[in-house]
């Protein structure tokens, strides 16, 4: 990726983070390569706006990965905090979410 291209990208996650207090990174293997490996997108911004841990999200598209993350920062705003182990049924209707500790 050129400068400029990486710069653009840089520039639109930090005023995503500035207007929505968070941003959302989705990483998948490229089409026609699916069995390299499963999607997964994680939170930007939670740390800094919420003072809480960044989301991580593996296997699930894009999309509904997006409404998840966006979901769960509603709730963490209106003052819910993350702790291992614990269930969300909030995210997705007729899910059940459990977070846990990725990093120390």
């Amino acid at each position: 990726m050129d400068k400029a291209k990486e710069a653009e990208l840089d520039k639109r996650l930090f005023e995503g983070i500035e207007k929505y207090g968070w941003y959302v990174m989705h990483v998948a293997p490229r089409a026609g390569q699916e069995e390299d490996g499963e999607p997964f997108s994680y939170s930007i911004g939670f740390q800094k706006t919420l003072g809480q841990p960044e989301i991580f999200i593996a296997g699930l598209p894009a999309k509904v990965a997006h409404h998840m993350i966006g979901q769960m920062f509603d709730v963490l705003k209106a003052g819910r905090t993350l702790s291992a182990g614990a269930e969300w049924d909030t995210p997705l209707d007729g899910y059940t979410c459990v977070t846990r500790k990725v990093h120390p």
